[in-house]
């Protein structure tokens, strides 16, 4: 997607921001279910809306594993 600024959802945003600050490759997890989850919540939200509620769900479970399994932080 870019920069974190681009990013419109949290997770997202975070997520970014910290494979940028660890330098991780283009093609890491951590990027492309960033984009993966950014590019489900603007589909959810658009007014002709192209993402169902269980792909933004589904999307946001992997991304939030994600982040988990590279931070550390508990899923809850």
């Amino acid at each position: 997607m870019g920069k974190p600024a681009d990013y419109q959802t949290t997770l997202g945003r975070k997520m970014v921001e910290r494979a940028e600050a660890d330098a991780l490759a283009a093609d890491h997890e951590l990027r492309t279910l960033a984009d993966e989850f950014e590019s489900a919540a603007v589909g959810f939200s658009a007014d002709k809306q192209t993402v169902s509620a269980k792909g933004l769900l589904g999307a946001w479970a992997r991304a939030t594993r994600a982040w988990s399994e590279y931070t550390g932080e508990p899923l809850i």
